[in-house]
C-alpha cells in the first residue's frame, strides 16, 4: 500500500486533468447547446445557470452520503467514467431534447421568461448526470484528505486550485487547440478518452490505498454542533459566489469592447479569470491554515472579512483603469506588431489585458473557499459535509450572479453599476463574516453585541452609498471605438493619435448597454455620417453603408417580385428592412433581430431608413435568428434576407454553417429565394471561399453581386434566377420609391445594377474546389478568420473573384444597352477585366459607334488600369 501522503500527491494531478476535460465539457456542451437554445442572453445565462445548477446538486448531495464511503477513490473513479460515458452520448441526447423544445413552444407558444423557464429546467435536466458527477467530486476527494489529516484548508485549498488551474488548461487547450483543429465530435471523443484515463489512475490509487472508515452518525452531529455560525459561513459563500458571478459577466462585457467577440477572445477572457481563482484557491488554503494556527476559528473569520473588502476594494480601483483599456490595447498591438506580429502571438499578449483587470480580485476571490472550509471545519473531520454545502451555496449564489448579471443588471446599472453591485455583496459578506467574529468572542450579556453589530452594519451601509455615489469615469465613444477591428487603420498609435480617430471626429447620439451588446450611434462631425456599433464594431452606416443595405433588399426581390412574405435578420439601422416595405406586394415582413437596444438604436436613422417598424406589415421578434428559424413552421417564407453581423463573431458564426443554410432552406417555400451578406474583408481567400462554397452547396442556383470592395451579395434557390437588364428595369426601376433610392445611389439605368454581377454558380464553384466548408462541427470560419482580422487581404479577395467573373452580355439587348453595360464597368476600379472585354465586344460588334473611343477616355483615367492601355488600344485602334 502507497502511504497516504503519497496518494494524496497523486490525486493533485488526477484533479488538475479532472478540471482540464471539466472545463471543456463545459465549452462543448454549451456550444451545441446554443445551436437549439440560441445566443440571445436568456439562452446563454440559461445554459450556463443549468450547467452550475448540476454542480451545486452535486456539491449538496455529496455532502449528504460522501462520508459514509470507505472508497472515496473507487467512487470518483466512477463520477469520472460516467462524465466520459455521457459526454459521448450527449449529442444524441440533444437530439432528443430538441423536439420536446420545440413541442412546447409549438404548443403553448409562451412569453420569453415562461420560455426560459422551461429550458432551464430542461437543460438542468439534460445536464444533471455529468454535473452532479462533477459537483460531486471536491467533497469526495475532502472526505479522503480529512480521514488523515488536520491541515484541511491546505489540503482543500490545493484541491480547488488545483482543480481550477486545470480548468485554465482546458480553456486554453479548447479554445485555442483542440476546436481549432479537431472541431466538436473528435474534442468530445479526446476528453472522454482523458475521462476514461483518469478513471483507470483512480482506481489504482484506489487499489494503492487503505480504505477509510465511515463517519458515525454521532460524529456528525458532534461536529455540526462545533459550528454554531455555519449559517453566517454559507451566506458568506453564498455572497461571494454571486459577487464573483456578476464580476466576472461585467468585466467580460467590458473587455469585449477592447478585444472584440472572437472566440479567442472569450478564451482569453475566461482563462485570465480561472487563472486568478486558481491561484487564489491554491494559496488561500496555506494561508487559511496559517490564520487559524495563530488565532484559531475567530482569526480565521477576521482574515475573511478581510479578503472580502479587500475584493471590493480592488475590484472598484480597478473600475478606474477601464479607461486605459483602449489605449493599453493599442500600445499592445503595436510592440507585437514591431517584432512581426503573428495571429498566434496576439492572443496570448491580450491575456496581460483581461489580467490587469481581474487578477487581483479574482485571486481574493479563489481564496475565500478554503478561508470558508477552514472557518467552518475548525478541528473536526467532518469535512466533505461541510465542503459539499459551502461549495453548493457558492455555486447556488454563482447562478444568481449570472443571471441576474446578465438579465437585470447589465441592461439596468450597466457595467460600472454591476461591479458595484457585486462588490456591495462582498461588504455585506465582510459584515456577515464579522458579524460571526463578535458572536463567537463577546460576552453572551450586555448591549455590547448589539451595539456592535449595528455600528458595523451602519459602516457597510455607508460605504456601499458612497462607492454607489461615485463612479469612475467612462466615456462612451472612447469606450466603444473597437480598437480590436480598427487598430490596423491607425497611422498615429499615440494617446492624442486614438483621440483624433475615435472619438474627437464625432458626435455621441445614442448610446446603451443592452442585454446582448453596448449600441453606439454616432455622427461624423465633418461629413455627417451616421454610425451603428455593437461592441465598438461598426454595423452600419449612412451614407457609408447605404449601397450595402438598400441592395440587399432590391437584389433578392428581382428574383421574386411575387413574393408575399419576408423574413430579415438582423435589424441594425433598419435601412434594409425599410427598403423591403418599398414593395407593395408583400403582404407580411418578419424582421429576427437580438439585441433590444439596436431596435432603439435604429430609430436614429428614421430619417433614412423609411421607418419600417410603423409599418402595419411587419413584425418584430427579438431572439436568436437560428433559434428563430428552429422555431418557426417549414416552407414560411417566399424570400429570406439574411445580414447579421461579421461571421467571425462567436454566436453570430452559427449564421453561416452549411447546418444554418439547411435550416433556413427547409423555412423557405418551394423554389424560394435566400439572400446572404458576406464580407470580403479581414478574411482570407481561404476562408472567403469556404463561405461562398457552404452556401453554394445548398442551392442549385445562386448568383453573387459585389456590391463594393467590401460586400458581397449571394443569391440562392433551388429555381433558376433569370438576369435581364429589362427585368431589372420592369420591376426595380418601375417601382417609383424604388428607383428613387436607388438614383439616390447614382444606380440610374439596368445596367449600373447589371454590372455588378459577379457570376452564377458554376464559377464560384471552380474557385471553391475542394476547400473546407463551414459547418457546426468544424467552425471554420469562426477559428480561421480573427486570425486575418487585421491584415489587408481585399485585393487578394478582389482577385479571387474577378478570377472567374463573368460578363452578363446576354441580358443586354442591342448596342446602347451594351455600350451602357461598358460605361458602368468603367466606374469601378476593380472591374477593369470586364471593361476591357466589354468595350472589345462593343468594338467588334458595332466599330463605328462614336461612344467607344469615349469609353477609352474613362478607363484611361483610371490610374490603376494604366498598365492595360495598350491592349485596349489595340481594340480601338487608337
Amino acid at each position: 500500500m502507497l502511504p497516504h501522503g503519497q496518494v494524496i500527491r497523486a490525486l493533485i494531478p488526477l484533479f488538475f486533468a479532472s478540471g482540464t476535460t471539466s472545463l471543456v465539457y463545459e465549452t462543448l456542451w454549451a456550444r451545441q447547446l446554443h445551436l437549439v437554445f440560441g445566443t440571445s442572453q436568456l439562452a446563454i445565462c440559461t445554459v450556463l445557470a443549468a450547467f452550475m445548477a448540476g454542480l451545486a446538486l452535486g456539491g449538496l448531495s455529496a455532502a449528504r452520503w460522501a462520508e459514509r464511503v470507505r472508497q472515496p477513490l473507487l467512487v470518483y473513479a466512477a463520477l469520472e467514467a460516467v462524465i466520459g460515458i455521457y459526454a459521448i452520448g450527449f449529442p444524441f441526447l440533444l437530439k432528443l431534447v430538441t423536439p420536446l423544445h420545440l413541442a412546447f413552444w409549438q404548443a403553448v407558444e409562451p412569453q420569453p421568461v415562461v420560455f426560459g423557464a422551461f429550458q432551464f429546467v430542461l437543460l438542468t435536466i439534460a445536464l444533471l448526470p455529468p454535473t452532479l458527477c462533477m459537483g460531486a467530486t471536491l467533497p469526495l476527494l475532502a472526505r479522503f484528505i480529512s480521514a488523515h489529516t488536520d491541515e484541511m484548508g491546505y489540503h482543500i485549498g490545493r484541491l480547488y486550485g488545483v482543480n481550477t488551474l486545470g480548468a485554465v488548461l482546458g480553456t486554453a487547450l479548447a479554445g485555442f487547440v483542440l476546436l481549432p483543429r479537431l472541431g466538436l465530435s473528435l474534442t468530445t471523443w479526446w476528453a472522454a478518452g482523458a475521462n476514461g484515463l483518469l478513471a483507470v489512475a483512480a482506481v489504482w490509487l484506489a487499489l494503492s490505498s487503505q480504505p477509510v472508515e465511515p463517519i458515525s452518525i454521532q460524529a456528525q452531529g458532534s461536529a455540526d454542533k462545533g459550528h454554531p455560525h455555519s449559517y453566517a459561513l454559507f451566506a458568506v459563500a453564498w455572497l461571494s459566489g454571486f459577487s464573483s458571478l456578476a464580476c466576472e459577466v461585467a468585466w467580460f462585457r467590458l473587455l469585449t469592447l477592447v478585444l472584440g467577440g472572437s472566440a479567442y477572445a472569450f478564451s482569453v477572457m475566461l482563462l485570465a479569470f480561472l487563472l486568478g481563482i486558481g491561484l487564489g484557491g491554491w494559496a488561500g488554503g496555506w494561508a487559511a491554515d496559517r490564520s487559524f494556527r495563530c488565532g484559531g476559528k475567530a482569526q480565521v473569520l477576521r482574515h475573511l472579512a478581510v479578503i472580502q473588502i479587500g475584493i471590493a476594494v480592488l475590484a472598484w480601483a480597478a473600475m478606474y483603469a477601464y479607461g486605459e483599456l483602449p489605449f493599453s490595447f493599442v500600445w499592445l498591438y503595436t510592440q507585437v506588431e514591431q517584432i512581426e506580429m503573428t495571429p498566434s502571438l496576439l492572443w496570448p499578449a491580450t491575456v496581460l489585458l483581461a489580467l490587469a483587470v481581474m487578477l487581483p480580485a479574482t485571486l481574493l476571490m479563489g481564496a475565500t473557499f478554503p478561508y470558508l472550509v477552514r472557518a467552518a471545519t475548525g478541528t473536526s473531520s467532518s469535512l466533505s459535509r461541510l465542503v459539499g454545502h459551502l461549495y453548493g451555496s457558492n455555486t447556488c449564489g454563482a447562478i444568481a450572479g449570472v443571471v441576474s448579471g446578465g438579465l437585470f443588471l447589465l441592461p439596468t446599472v450597466h457595467i460600472r453599476g454591476t461591479v458595484l453591485v457585486a462588490l456591495s455583496c462582498n461588504l455585506v459578506a465582510a459584515g456577515v463574516a464579522s458579524w460571526a467574529v463578535f458572536w463567537a468572542t463577546l460576552p453572551a450579556t450586555g448591549w455590547t453585541r448589539p451595539i456592535r453589530g449595528l455600528g458595523w452594519g451602519l459602516g457597510i451601509a455607508s460605504v456601499i452609498f458612497l462607492i454607489h455615489q461615485y463612479k469612475p469615469p467612462w466615456n462612451p465613444l472612447l469606450m466603444t471605438s473597437g480598437m480590436y477591428q480598427y487598430v490596423a487603420a491607425m497611422d498615429d498609435r499615440s494617446r492624442e493619435g486614438l483621440l483624433d480617430f475615435s472619438v474627437r471626429p464625432f458626435e455621441l447620439v445614442s448610446y446603451d448597454e443592452g442585454l446582448s451588446s453596448i449600441v453606439t450611434v454616432a455622427r461624423n462631425r465633418s461629413d455627417g455620417n451616421l454610425w451603428l456599433a455593437n461592441n465598438g464594431k461598426i454595423d452600419a452606416s449612412m451614407p457609408g453603408d447605404m449601397a450595402t443595405q438598400v441592395l440587399l433588399a432590391h437584389i433578392p426581390l428581382l428574383f421574386r417580385p411575387q413574393a408575399e412574405r419576408v423574413l430579415v435578420i438582423g435589424l441594425a439601422s433598419g435601412i434594409t428592412a425599410g427598403c423591403v416595405t418599398l414593395h407593395p406586394v408583400l403582404s407580411q415582413i418578419d424582421i429576427v433581430e437580438l439585441e433590444p437596444a439596436v431596435v432603439t438604436a435604429s430609430h436614429e436613422f428614421d430619417a433614412y431608413n423609411h421607418q419600417p417598424l410603423d409599418d402595419a406589415r411587419v413584425r418584430l421578434f427579438i431572439n436568436d435568428a437560428r433559434n428563430y428559424l428552429l422555431l418557426t413552421a417549414d416552407h414560411t417564407y417566399d424570400l429570406v434576407i439574411s445580414e447579421p453581423s461579421n461571421p467571425w463573431l462567436s454566436g453570430v458564426s452559427n449564421l453561416f454553417t452549411r447546418e444554418f443554410f439547411l435550416l433556413g432552406k427547409q423555412k423557405l417555400k418551394p423554389n424560394g429565394i435566400w439572400g446572404q451578406w458576406i464580407q470580403t474583408y479581414g478574411m482570407s481567400p481561404a476562408e472567403v471561399r469556404s463561405l461562398l462554397a457552404t452556401f453554394a452547396d445548398i442551392y442549385t442556383y445562386v448568383r453573387l453581386f459585389r456590391i463594393d470592395e467590401a460586400d458581397v451579395v449571394l443569391i440562392g434557390s433551388d429555381a433558376p434566377l433569370p438576369l435581364q437588364a429589362s427585368r431589372i428595369r420592369g420591376t426595380l426601376f418601375a417601382n417609383n420609391a424604388v428607383a428613387a433610392e436607388l438614383k439616390a445611389l447614382d444606380y440610374n439605368r439596368a445596367e449600373d445594377l447589371l454590372s455588378l454581377y459577379q457570376f452564377s454558380r458554376g464559377p464560384l464553384m471552380q474557385i471553391a474546389g475542394a476547400v473546407e466548408r463551414n459547418t457546426d462541427d468544424n467552425m471554420r470560419i469562426e477559428y480561421a478568420a480573427p486570425l486575418h482580422l487585421h491584415r489587408d487581404t481585399n485585393d487578394a479577395n478582389s482577385e479571387l473573384l474577378q478570377s472567374v467573373a463573368e460578363l452578363p452580355w446576354e441580358a443586354v439587348e442591342g448596342r446602347e444597352q451594351l455600350v451602357a453595360l461598358a460605361e458602368a464597368y468603367a466606374a469601378y476600379d476593380w472591374s477593369w477585366r470586364r471593361t476591357l472585354a466589354t468595350i472589345q465586344h462593343a468594338a467588334t460588334l458595332y466599330p463605328n459607334d462614336s461612344r467607344i473611343p469615349e469609353l477609352f477616355r474613362v478607363y484611361e483615367r483610371q490610374a490603376r488600369l494604366a498598365e492595360h492601355i495598350e491592349a485596349l488600344s489595340d481594340v480601338t485602334g487608337r
